[in-house]
């Protein structure tokens, strides 16, 4: 490096070429470096050592600094991820908990109602078939129309008015007495050891008596069993039992009312419905006993 400076040319103003761009020399060139190197001489002879040693230090030690201030961040930032992986694992279990508590309690009710559910339809089905046994106690009727009142029976006719197939054979063996042969019939026990008066006796007497209803196949046998029955007559077993058509509550109380009236009248009687007039001792001819000859 040259310790002289080499002297400076007055400073000219630049040639200009016709297009207006500079024109650089290798002269020109070759100044502007030495100029350079002149400079950088200059500035390494001002620096103080003991600056440049304490610049070092500064930066050394603010490289310190920010080595620190990186690890604490470090630190810090991987503290706060572990805080946070930490609570969100927290915040999982708690929800995890709620989740499967929620899912029990869910889980118990639908058990629960299940149950509930079970036991309705237990009850229904126990329902359903005690319907269903007493439909079976109620014997099928083959049509009203082909039904008769069986009436007047004795407690000692039957050992158990109660027991359906007691009360049929019983049935059955009447209609054989009075020799009617007929297919399978039905019954329905109206009225069970209802009492009556007997008014054939010394005083009125309180007797058990049962009713039962008896539905046939169809109309010819129970024609056949109307114009046989007066044959029980001739049964001393039987002789107390009544066969029937059926009738609405309305006849009976006006044949009651009728039977009543009857009973004024010494020569009238009713029979199978119709009211005859029977002659006595005193009316031969079956006249009027309160009639006067005329004289």
């Amino acid at each position: 490096m040259k310790s002289q400076t080499t002297p400076q040319t007055p400073h000219r103003r630049p040639r200009v070429s016709s297009s207006g761009s500079e024109t650089d020399t290798p002269l020109r060139k070759r100044q502007n470096i030495e100029k350079l190197e002149n400079m950088a001489n200059l500035t390494l002879k001002e620096v103080n050592l003991t600056d440049l040693y304490s610049l070092m230090l500064d930066m050394k030690t603010a490289q310190d600094e920010m080595k620190i201030n990186q690890e604490h961040f470090q630190i810090t930032v991987k503290t706060q991820i572990t805080a946070l992986e930490s609570k969100i694992d927290t915040t999982m279990d708690s929800v995890h908990r709620h989740i499967e508590k929620e899912i029990n309690e869910v889980k118990l009710e639908m058990m629960q109602e299940k149950e509930k559910h079970d036991e309705q339809m237990r009850n229904l089905q126990s329902q359903v078939s005690r319907a269903e046994t007493e439909v079976k106690k109620i014997p099928k009727k083959s049509s009203d129309e082909y039904k008769l009142i069986f009436k007047n029976i004795k407690q000692e006719d039957i050992s158990d008015i109660e027991d359906l197939d007691s009360v049929k054979l019983f049935i059955d063996n009447i209609i054989k007495e009075i020799e009617v042969d007929t297919e399978s019939i039905n019954i329905e026990i109206l009225n069970r050891n209802a009492y009556s008066d007997n008014s054939k006796s010394n005083g009125p007497q309180r007797r058990a008596r049962s009713v039962i209803s008896v539905y046939f196949p169809n109309d010819e046998d129970r024609k056949q069993v109307l114009k046989n029955k007066r044959k029980l007559k001739n049964i001393e077993k039987l002789s107390h039992i009544y066969i029937e058509v059926d009738k609405t509550r309305y006849e009976r109380q006006t044949e009651a009312n009728l039977r009543k009236i009857i009973k004024t009248v010494p020569t009238l009687r009713m029979r199978g419905g119709k009211i005859i007039n029977v002659p006595n001792e005193n009316n031969e001819h079956g006249s009027d006993p309160n009639e006067t000859k005329a004289s």
